[in-house]
């Protein structure tokens, strides 16, 4: 298929150029606090300086001054510390998700997860690496997996420090102290935890427990509702529902595709269809731009060699070469930033073919796995499951399709998250009164 041979290409040219010095990043995925040059050819990382100083107040803060890493948020957005937004995509999507907040005085624009990216990213300590992870195939279950690779595996190239090696590895010492203390914690596991949006503002959608009358329920509710105090606003729209109901609506949904080969076969080969019409268009620009690398390229060969038999004198050669040079530098470049927009998610055919073995297991198991949860969980990851959640209904896609289900309403206070509140929680809530 032409779609793999240039994933392949792409794959391996991006290899090549790591090995060239050349870092992989581009647009949305440059790393805040550097902007990208062009150095003799090689994509170089240069410090930012605005925006470095933002990134080493975020190492002092958590470092020096104690603060957690929600506390470094906090300390971030009272003092108006802005991120902006690297890539004309992110920007787009950012602009989208403020026009959508209709009670937000603005986005938020730190995350406390971005403040933890920021603080465990090797980049600010010098050392940009490549190749971190690999893809390989369990042989008794033939799932594949991504896996850290061997630290001696990584490609590395050196960049301009942000902070110093010592104020790095003093957050990394902080940051492991802190997970072995989340890990202590106990925490419930809901089905769809981690795949879930608000229709209405785009934020996550998270599980909430509620006691009352010695039972527990529980429900997925917006984090911009619930713990709207993180995000600077309140969503307004949205709406709690039950866990179970939502659970159930997706597992039926995957179980009836899953349970039919037909039905399977032709859910893959919509989402084949439809993952290729939004590659083409960026395949298309690369086998142009690398098909003009050639050419120019042989053009260069021929200019040397005709200077090489006498035909050009030096003066000639020189003019023609370097206006050659220049194209050829800029087609690179210009390969190489469509290159780092490009993720490729159509399925290879050993991807269809896997799933196409686990369907025929799951089909053997269905009973067992719809007591275990997290047997649930692992097909909903695999499967890349998302569910975006409204009012009354939930959108919901995965690799194998896309639909979108109407929630069943129960007896209003049953299934009602302000219900099942203590009178006195109830009252001292922001939340509107369920109806």
């Amino acid at each position: 298929m032409a779609y793999q041979r240039v994933a392949f290409g792409y794959i391996f040219s991006k290899v090549q150029s790591v090995k060239g010095g050349s870092v992989i990043v581009g647009g949305a995925k440059t790393p805040y606090g550097y902007d990208i040059e062009i150095v003799d050819g090689k994509r170089q990382l240069a410090v930012n300086e605005d925006e470095a100083a933002t990134i080493r107040l975020i190492f002092d803060l958590y470092t020096r001054q104690g603060k957690t890493i929600y506390g470094v948020k906090q300390y971030l957005d009272a003092h108006s510390i802005s991120k902006k937004q690297k890539g004309n995509l992110n920007k787009a999507r950012v602009q989208q998700t403020a026009s959508r907040l209709k009670a937000a005085k603005k986005p938020s624009d730190w995350i406390a997860a971005s403040i933890s990216k920021v603080l465990g990213n090797e980049t600010y300590a010098g050392r940009w690496h490549y190749r971190k992870t690999k893809r390989i195939k369990n042989p008794k279950t033939g799932k594949y997996k991504q896996i850290p690779r061997p630290r001696s595996e990584w490609m590395m190239i050196e960049v301009p420090a942000i902070v110093d090696e010592a104020t790095f590895a003093e957050a990394q010492r902080l940051k492991n102290a802190n997970k072995r203390i989340r890990k202590s914690k106990s925490r419930r596991t809901y089905f769809l935890g981690g795949m879930m949006r608000c229709a209405y503002c785009g934020q996550s959608v998270t599980g909430v427990a509620v006691k009352k009358g010695g039972k527990e329920y529980r429900y997925y509710k917006c984090a911009a509702f619930h713990t709207m105090q993180r995000y600077k606003t309140k969503c307004t729209e949205s709406k709690s529902h039950h866990t179970r109901k939502i659970d159930t609506l997706v597992w039926n949904w995957l179980k009836d595709i899953l349970l039919d080969p037909s039905t399977l076969q032709r859910s893959l080969d919509e989402y084949q269809e439809a993952q290729e019409d939004v590659q083409n268009p960026i395949l298309r620009m690369i086998e142009a731009s690398e098909s003009k690398l050639t050419d120019l390229e042989t053009q260069l060969k021929r200019l040397i060699d005709a200077y090489s038999a006498g035909v050009l004198s030096l003066a000639d050669l020189a003019k023609s070469k370097a206006d050659l040079d220049k194209q050829i530098t800029d087609t690179r470049k210009a390969i190489e930033a469509l290159q780092a927009d490009l993720d490729p998610e159509t399925l290879t055919e050993d991807d269809i073919e896997l799933i196409h073995q686990f369907a025929a297991a799951f089909r053997e198991n269905v009973n067992l796995i719809d007591a275990d949860l997290e047997a649930r969980r692992e097909i909903a990851k695999l499967l890349q499951v998302k569910v975006v959640m409204a009012r009354d209904y939930v959108d919901i896609s995965c690799v194998l399709g896309k639909t979108i289900s109407n929630v069943p309403f129960d007896t209003p206070r049953a299934f009602c998250y302000h219900a099942a509140l203590p009178e006195t929680d109830r009252k001292s809530t922001m939340e509107p009164q369920c109806k």
